[in-house]
Formats: structure tokens, sequence, C-alpha cells
């Protein structure tokens, strides 16, 4: 796990924003393991995610959304994707998962298995985009990209159409 000192060159030193980490390890049931060891998240990563938000809605409200008949889903909010602000990144208290709730349809999907491997994901796209010469060569980069984030957490490939590998192919086609 990057260093905060290294999350923070990846990011921008002025792209972060501090997240309840400490409060929310002492009141939500969701697993230590799934925290990052730092107390921020970055602000805006291009495309992919962005910690402004728009609307009513503020980082870090609690969502309860219940999308089957089983027990909702409680939620807390902590980014939204940059081109579609309906669709909003949100951390599953009880279970540490980030996930992608697009709140028209309402639907909901896996992103990561915790916010720890999130974070650790937008570290590394970071680099990726901070290295980034341009269309050619990027096709490459791209697949080793995608390799050294199925080391941190699988699952959120396992879904040849799920938002990671979205990503990556769009990192792939020259986007």
């Amino acid at each position: 796990m990057p260093s905060a000192a290294e999350y923070l060159a990846a990011w921008g030193p002025e792209n972060n924003v501090p997240y309840p980490r400490k409060l929310w390890m002492e009141v939500l049931p969701a697993p230590a393991a799934s925290y990052p060891s730092i107390d921020f998240i970055p602000l805006d990563m291009s495309e992919v995610f962005t910690a402004y938000l728009e609307g009513e809605v503020e980082l870090y409200d609690q969502v309860e959304v219940r999308i089957t008949d089983v027990k909702p889903y409680r939620l807390m909010l902590i980014g939204t994707v940059p081109a579609n602000r309906d669709m909003w990144f949100v951390f599953n208290a009880e279970s540490g998962e980030v996930m992608l709730l697009d709140i028209e349809a309402p639907t909901i999907e896996p992103v990561n298995s915790s916010l720890a491997a999130f974070v650790d994901f937008l570290y590394h796209l970071g680099i990726f985009i901070d290295w980034d010469n341009g269309t050619p060569g990027r096709a490459p980069r791209a697949v080793e990209l995608k390799r050294q984030l199925n080391e941190i957490d699988p699952p959120a490939f396992a879904d040849p159409e799920s938002w990671w590998s979205a990503v990556i192919d769009q990192l792939k086609s020259g986007g």
C-alpha cells in the first residue's frame, strides 16, 4: 500500500479531500480492512471519478437504497462519474465495498471489494495519467495497468462489463 506522500504525489497535493475515516471506523460495521490507510480521497480523477458534487446531496451523505425485496443498502456517497452525475460512487457501510449506484434506474453494481482497493485503483490511475504521452503506446500501458489492478482486486474485473473493465477498454482504445 502506498504512503500518504505517494498518494499525494499521484493525485496532486491540492487534489484531495479528507474523509471521516476514524469516525466511520468507529460507527460503521464495515470491516477495518476495507478502509485505506489514509484519511483523504482524490477530488477529481479526469473522466473516472470526482468528489465535486452538485445538487442537494453532499459528500459523505448517507443514502439508503432498496433495489430488491432484500434489506436496503446503507451507503455513504463518496463521489460521482464526472460525465454522468446520476452515477454515484458509494461506500457500502455494511460490507466495505465501493459500488456504483445509478440513481435514475435505480441499479447498483460492484466497483471494488473495498474502499482501500478503490483508493488504490485511483492511485495507479493517477500514475498512469501522469505518465501518459498520448494515444501511441497507451494500449500496452493500459494492459499493464489492468494487470496491476487485477492483482489488487480481482473481483473488480470478474464481469467483462464492470466499471473498471470499461475504463481499461476505453484506455486501450485510445480514450
